[in-house]
């Protein structure tokens, strides 16, 4: 024997409002009937709702042993705070819902919503799945324009619009297609034949305002990938939505991106090439084959400049930094065991330190500010046979207390080496500071 379990559902105009009635409906193939199905069908619960479909009570079948009748008992469910108990959407719970004649039920000119059996609608959850289905009622009362676009063979667009509310630019209190989607009927066509949704829809609008082109390639590939239209940079470049569209998945697939991925990047590239006073209407510019090469190499171009920039900047601000370079040279000096301290010579190591490391020193002022007011020190940890190679970057107090030590990317590699190490460095300092007070203390007795 063959057995499936679903719950189904109901509506029926009830006064002003509705009644939403839920069944459980058990089906059985058994081999000595040809496997032919047979189905018993339950009632076990009903919602009342008022004509905007907010749950007014629910209640639930109770088939006391004995009774006579059903019992129907009032199901009230809390809202989880201790507060007077109310019905709410979910307490109908799930259900399988198939709706033909959404707007007929809803404008009173049909008594029922569905009847079991019927084929689902295409843009509702398919049959035998499970939905919440006050919900569904209300995003269809809120939409019935859906079940207008769903006839007219609009699947894709018409579950578009209801899992995602996806309306904008529709006119929903139009009579005809034209008008509600703003498309001639030559589009509306197109959009059956390829099942073609929002994205597509926009697609196609523009082309008709613009009075361009758009073929079926780059319909279907602005429509399947989800492509805005106002991303494209189309009226920086002149290109035309088609050309566009094709060009930059084309550069995509050559360089294993995203069609968004690629988009950022020519949009980018664009505003690079802008900067250098070149015409973005063009074809070798606007069209380019090697967007990434000339993309990769303006960028790093810029950023030289702006680095070299920021270093002036900083060694015009904090020259203090240069100018105790000798007295801070000779307090912090300390080579032991392969590594040795190097001493920045102005604020810029700092900065190139810090984009060497990809840390936070140099990025700001913060720590240049803290060196040119004596409070604390940036120092360089280097091995002592590559000491032009960024390893460990210090900040430590005069008395050689180290306040952080980091590598690369705030990384500690080799602590255990390291630590110790560091644990010296600060002894000799000490000892280097005791002394000069012991011999600053004798000339003075002297």
């Amino acid at each position: 024997m063959l057995r499936r379990e679903e719950y189904t559902g109901i509506i029926q105009r009830y006064g002003d409002g509705f009644v939403l009635r839920r069944f459980y409906v058990l089906t059985t193939r058994r081999k000595e009937t040809d496997y032919v199905p047979v189905k018993a069908i339950l009632e076990t619960r009903r919602m009342i709702m008022d004509k905007h479909l907010n749950p007014l009570a629910c209640y639930e079948h109770d088939d006391r042993q004995g009774s006579v009748a059903p019992c129907w008992n009032p199901k009230l469910v809390t809202d989880g705070y201790g507060y007077p108990p109310t019905p709410r959407i979910k307490c109908f719970e799930y259900a399988v819902m198939y709706t033909a004649n959404i707007r007929e039920v809803m404008s009173g000119k049909n008594k029922w919503l569905a009847k079991l059996g019927e084929k689902g609608s295409l843009f509702l959850p398919g049959e035998g799945e499970e939905i919440y289905p006050v919900e569904t009622l209300k995003k269809m009362k809120a939409n019935a324009f859906l079940e207008y676009v769903e006839r007219a063979g609009l699947i894709k667009l018409a579950r578009q619009i209801f899992n995602y509310g996806k309306t904008e630019e529709l006119n929903t209190s139009a009579g005809r297609m034209t008008d509600l989607l703003n498309v001639t009927g030559n589009s509306i066509a197109r959009m059956k034949r390829g099942n073609i949704g929002y994205y597509g829809l926009k697609a196609l609008r523009y082309a008709e305002q613009h009075d361009e082109m758009l073929g079926d390639e780059a319909l279907k590939l602005i429509d399947d990938k989800e492509i805005n239209i106002q991303p494209l940079q189309l009226d920086r470049t002149g290109l035309t939505l088609q050309k566009a569209v094709l060009y930059i998945n084309k550069m995509a697939m050559r360089s294993r991106r995203t069609f968004g991925q690629m988009n950022t990047r020519y949009r980018d590239y664009l505003d690079l090439a802008q900067e250098r006073g070149m015409d973005l209407h063009d074809d070798i510019v606007r069209r380019s084959s090697k967007v990434d090469e000339l993309h990769d190499r303006w960028s790093e171009e810029k950023q030289k400049a702006k680095d070299a920039k920021r270093e002036k900047a900083v060694d015009r601000k904090y020259k203090r930094i240069a100018q105790d370079l000798s007295i801070n040279k000779g307090h912090f000096h300390y080579e032991a065991k392969g590594f040795c301290i190097v001493v920045p010579e102005k604020a810029s190591d700092l900065v190139r330190e810090g984009r060497i490391l990809h840390h936070c020193v140099g990025a700001s002022d913060r720590y240049m500010k803290k060196m040119t007011e004596r409070e604390s020190f940036i120092l360089f940890l280097r091995r002592e046979h590559q000491q032009e190679s960024p390893y460990y970057t210090l900040e430590c107090t005069w008395e050689g207390r180290i306040l952080q030590a980091y590598s690369e990317y705030d990384r500690k590699p080799d602590y255990e080496v390291i630590g110790p190490w560091l644990q010296r460095f600060t002894r000799a300092i000490q000892k280097k500071i005791a002394k000069e007070n012991t011999q600053k203390l004798m000339q003075e007795a002297i």
